[in-house]
C-alpha cells in the first residue's frame, strides 16, 4: 500500500508496472494465515481488501506484467490492474 501511494504521489512516474519473476507473477495468499480464518472473520477484518483496494483506486495506470503463474490472490491482483 505505501509503495503504491508513494508512486502515485511522484509526478515523475507516469505508470506503475507490477511484476513477479519468470516462474510466477504471484502465488497468492500465505495459506498459514488464511487457514485460521472463516469467511465471516476474513470479511469483517478485511483480510483481502484492506490493502489491495489501493490498486483499484490508483489514478495512474497500473499494469500487471504477468509471466508464469498467477494463482489465487495473484490472479485477483492481476485482474485489479488496468
Amino acid at each position: 500500500t505505501s509503495a503504491l501511494e508513494a508512486l502515485e504521489a511522484d509526478n515523475a512516474i507516469r505508470a506503475i508496472v507490477i511484476t513477479g519473476n519468470e516462474k510466477a507473477f504471484a502465488a497468492g495468499a500465505d495459506i498459514s494465515e488464511v487457514h485460521a480464518l472463516d469467511f465471516s472473520r476474513a470479511y469483517r477484518e478485511r483480510f483481502i481488501s484492506a490493502n489491495w483496494e489501493t490498486v483499484t483506486r490508483c489514478r495512474k495506470p497500473v499494469i500487471a506484467a504477468v509471466a508464469g503463474l498467477a494463482l489465487g490472490g495473484g490472479c485477483e491482483l492481476a485482474m485489479m490492474c488496468d
